[in-house]
């Protein structure tokens, strides 16, 4: 009973703690590696970063968005429109994690417009953007040729699926890329306005 009491106070670090567990981290230890074996959540040692006013992409290779609860919210709704539109994935089909190639069979021409549709309403730089790293391309290579007519029927079929407003994916045609890019991604790309990955920023709420 004692020991369960215990557990239940909530502990209290020192400054001098919380440094040496933010050392611990550029040492090159994962947060969640770190957090973990000091019995803290990964939000407390964010937090930790915050109050020491410590750059997170520094300390955590991170970048902050300050950011509105409303606004974030805007943007979300207005990305997700947009890749409804490109994709013909309903709202309900749809998540932060789902992969814009892999899953909502986005790629080639359609990724290429995807994003322009993209930068059209949040004015983002896409200055350094590397398209084949992220997204396949839909031409046919010479080593397919003795495949067109197949590929031809293919691509008649994928845009029957298109004027139905029906998702249509041949992931065979795909190349290997490096990265898959998600919706969570491009949300956080029209928050910041310029690509970024969602695994490299800490989201703050304002008020």
């Amino acid at each position: 009973m004692e020991k369960k009491i215990k557990q239940q106070v909530r502990r209290k670090y020192d400054a001098g703690f919380k440094t040496q567990a933010i050392k611990m981290v550029e040492s090159g230890r994962s947060v969640s590696e770190v957090s973990q074996s000091l019995g803290v959540g990964e939000n407390v040692f964010y937090n930790w970063v915050l109050l020491l006013n410590l750059n997170f992409k520094i300390i955590l290779k991170m970048e902050v968005l300050s950011i509105s609860y409303s606004e974030l919210k805007t943007i979300r709704q207005d990305v997700f429109r947009i890749v409804e539109e490109q994709t013909g994935y309903s709202e309900k089909e749809i998540n932060l994690n789902s992969e814009i190639e892999e899953d909502l069979g986005c790629t080639g021409d359609d990724a290429s417009e995807l994003l322009e549709n993209l930068h059209k309403r949040f004015d983002i730089d896409f200055q350094g953007f590397e398209f084949s790293k992220f997204f396949s391309s839909e031409g046919v290579g010479i080593h397919l040729l003795f495949t067109l007519p197949f590929l031809v029927f293919f691509h008649i079929v994928k845009r029957i699926f298109q004027l139905l407003g029906k998702p249509f994916k041949y992931s065979f045609l795909k190349k290997k890329i490096e990265r898959e890019i998600t919706v969570g991604d491009l949300v956080l790309t029209a928050a910041m306005k310029r690509f970024v990955l969602r695994k490299d920023v800490k989201i703050q709420l304002i008020s």
